[in-house]
């Protein structure tokens, strides 16, 4: 609101400064009510940032420790080398399925599994070989057998060179080639 010339008000005549008294009294007491909804406002939302801030106060906050990178990157669960060639020794001395149930895996394989699935079992064998680092009595068997049976589905299937067929059956035998490695 601008500054008030009472000066002027006091040379007005008596009704003239009548109404303007008047109308000044009227945006005075607009002026103060809205100051004063301001006023209640700014200490609403004071009392609110108080409340806020003993909240946060009471909150616990995390403190940072110390972390040592190197230890983020060791593998916790690899076995001592130690404890690798003694598995290495015990998979070599593991009995290997009979000659004669080896060829009846192998055709049963050959049989009711194809190149693709044969292809999926020795890759999942790999993976599992790679992540625990042992080889276990059932997946060398299911290797030799996959052997022989991807020898007989050779012998026996229609596999072009060139034909997706051919070049599954060619990446299961690296498969497999890497497995008895």
């Amino acid at each position: 609101m601008a500054q008030i010339d009472f000066s002027k008000l006091k040379r007005m005549p008596p009704e003239m400064r009548i109404k303007a008294l008047q109308k000044l009294e009227e945006e005075l007491n607009k002026l103060i009510t809205a100051r004063q909804k301001e006023i209640k406002e700014a200490e609403q939302l004071l009392a609110q940032a108080k409340h806020e801030q003993e909240l946060i106060e009471e909150i616990d906050t995390p403190k940072a420790k110390e972390v040592e990178v190197q230890k983020l990157f060791e593998r916790k669960d690899e076995p001592s080398i130690e404890k690798k060639a003694e598995l290495e020794r015990l998979a070599e001395e593991a009995p290997s399925a009979p000659l004669a149930e080896q060829a009846d895996y192998a055709q049963f394989l050959a049989q009711e599994m194809s190149p693709v699935q044969i292809h999926h079992k020795l890759y999942e064998i790999r993976q599992d070989q790679s992540q625990t680092g042992v080889e276990k009595w059932y997946q060398r068997n299911f290797v030799n057998a996959a052997e022989h049976a991807l020898e007989l589905k050779k012998e026996h299937g229609d596999y072009t060179t060139g034909s997706k067929r051919e070049a599954t059956l060619t990446a299961a035998e690296r498969l497999v080639k890497y497995l008895k490695g």
